[in-house]
């Protein structure tokens, strides 16, 4: 058990909750909670702390069936009740267990009011291009699953009138089919810099099913404490990479036919006005300043979200919300 504030693995956790330059060195970010904890992938997770009143509700059979069966299974912690250090192998991984003081566990957490468990997990650092590969490999997989379903289909008509009409109607929904399996969405994010409003972006993504999000190398932090917490979970399951010449990247996106939108001050049609049933990306620019100039005259197209009153625009994180669920929205009708 940890009882002192000057253990070396309390300090630990204390630099990479500050340090962004640590966490990029270890190659690792902390979370913090139960759904945060329940929600990581079981082989990044690679460091286990839990708060010592928490660790007794488990052991008296008064937490979440869920979160207990995940924890005993990374850490082995109900077989070793004894509040010594253990550490198990997760999938050739020797996953650190530890029950932390509560006072000691308060001073550790990044959280007003912690939940009574924190984890070390393993980053995840793509490039633009291992994203769009990634993307790639996804639509292919949808093609060729829909040509199966359709030549299974085709075996079942066993009149040669039946099957070349129910061939010419497959053909029809497969060329649809992979129409919509290409139909990419992303958000390009041009130095944003408030860590909730990023995470918001992320969590929101998730919803709106992006394919991607693209952030330049002056973005905050991804795996920032407030950023992580504001995904609610999605940091693991959204594709998202950083670029540090994000113009090029844009043109690369245009190149793959991904017509890319701005939202801008400057932009004369309303948002909700135009066609995303395509591949799109929409550019998102810094909360203060908003698109670089340079920037924004990369779009195709500039759009808008109209405004009442006196407010000239919106927060970054629901202005961005806005353009992807729109996008989501006229997909699904």
């Amino acid at each position: 058990m940890i009882i002192s504030a000057s253990n070396k693995k309390v300090k630990n956790i204390a630099a990479l909750l500050s340090r962004s330059r640590e966490r990029k060195k270890r190659g690792v970010f902390v979370v913090e909670g139960i759904k945060m904890f329940t929600e990581a992938p079981i082989d990044r997770i690679l460091e286990v702390y839990i708060e010592e009143t928490l660790f007794g509700e488990i052991l008296a059979g008064k937490s979440d069936e869920e979160f207990v069966k995940k924890l005993d299974q990374i850490t082995g912690c109900l077989q070793k009740k004894d509040g010594k250090n253990c550490a198990i192998e997760n999938n050739g991984i020797s996953v650190e267990f530890e029950i932390v003081r509560d006072d000691i566990f308060r001073k550790m957490s990044d959280t007003q009011t912690p939940q009574g468990i924190l984890c070390v997990v393993k980053r995840l650092d793509e490039t633009f291009e291992d994203l769009m590969k990634e993307n790639q490999m996804k639509e292919c997989q949808k093609t060729e699953y829909q040509e199966k379903g359709n030549h299974q289909k085709d075996n079942h008509h066993k009149d040669k009138h039946q099957k070349d009409n129910q061939k010419k109607d497959y053909q029809e929904k497969d060329g649809q089919a992979e129409r919509e399996c290409a139909k990419g969405l992303y958000l390009i994010l041009e130095d944003i810099q408030d860590p909730g409003n990023l995470g918001t972006m992320i969590r929101a993504g998730e919803g709106a099913g992006v394919s991607g999000i693209i952030m330049s190398d002056k973005t905050v932090d991804v795996y920032n404490p407030k950023t992580i917490r504001a995904t609610m979970g999605s940091i693991y399951r959204v594709p998202f990479c950083y670029v540090s010449d994000l113009h090029r990247c844009i043109k690369d996106l245009q190149e793959c036919d991904i017509k890319v939108y701005a939202a801008h001050l400057k932009g004369e049609e309303a948002y909700d006005l135009q066609n995303y049933c395509r591949s799109v990306a929409f550019l998102i620019g810094n909360e203060g300043n908003g698109l670089k100039d340079e920037t924004a005259e990369l779009a195709d197209a500039y759009i808008k979200i109209p405004m009442l009153g006196k407010v000239e625009s919106l927060n970054a994180a629901i202005a961005a919300t806005l353009l992807v669920y729109e996008a989501a929205r006229q997909r699904r009708n």
